[in-house]
């Protein structure tokens, strides 16, 4: 068996999960979308209506990208902004029904790869591969 670095290996992932994942956002109608905004809405889905400021914090970008992002999302009627009941000056970002069900779809993607790969290991070696998985999440 061919030697293959680590590097090559999470390439190759990298480049198969985005296959898979572009594979069904296709035949989706929700397909218009880049990555970035798929991340975006993907984060905005997990952090449950957070502000402009949380949302640019856990993405690690400055507000005003985030804003520019933010802004498109909601003309494409992905997401809404609505008045922070703490901060009157403030606004949480909320997803639509068409926000809501791309992102649903997305978050979807990730675990059915995760049960392709389930379907090649023994438990064993799945639970090597979540330790290992886990203790580099942790450490990056």
């Amino acid at each position: 068996m061919e030697t293959i670095s680590l590097g090559k290996i999470i390439e190759i992932l990298t480049h198969r999960i985005e296959e898979y994942e572009r594979r069904i956002i296709e035949k989706s109608d929700l397909s218009n979308l880049s990555a970035r905004q798929l991340y975006y809405l993907d984060e905005i889905y997990h952090l449950k209506q957070p502000t402009l400021t949380e949302l640019a914090e856990k993405i690690d970008v400055s507000k005003p990208s985030a804003t520019a992002l933010v802004y498109k999302l909601e003309r494409n009627g992905y997401i809404k902004k609505i008045r922070s009941e703490e901060d009157r000056r403030s606004f949480n970002i909320m997803l639509t029904e068409k926000g809501e069900k791309l992102a649903v779809l997305h978050d979807g993607i990730h675990y059915r790869f995760a049960e392709i790969i389930e379907r090649f290991l023994s438990d064993k070696e799945l639970l090597q591969l979540t330790k290992l998985l886990k203790k580099v999440i942790e450490k990056i």
